[in-house]
């Protein structure tokens, strides 16, 4: 992304204090998850802001939201995990309950 995509961003936003959730103030997708257009492409919100801090998503690997709330964007909150321990751990949209 580039620098003002970035703060684009981070202007879609809400963010606290480290140990609190940071949602996302702008449009969601049928899952509950925020939506960002960077690129031509839109992504999810959460993937945008772990390569913000973290940098790359490699292939085959999730980001998972350990604070259980689709629309916190506090990369403290995230963690690597492969597609497989992501659906084990129930945290996609095909196995949640409403």
């Amino acid at each position: 992304m580039t620098v003002a995509e970035i703060n684009r961003f981070w202007d879609k936003v809400a963010v606290g204090k480290d140990r609190e959730c940071w949602p996302w103030l702008a449009s969601y997708n049928a899952y509950g998850y925020g939506q960002f257009r960077s690129g031509g492409t839109v992504s999810t919100s959460h993937r945008k802001a772990w390569e913000c801090f973290e940098g790359p998503i490699p292939r085959g690997m999730t980001v998972d939201h350990k604070c259980r709330n689709t629309k916190c964007q506090n990369p403290a909150h995230m963690e690597l995990v492969s597609r497989a321990e992501n659906t084990a751990r129930g945290n996609t949209h095909r196995n949640r309950r409403p």
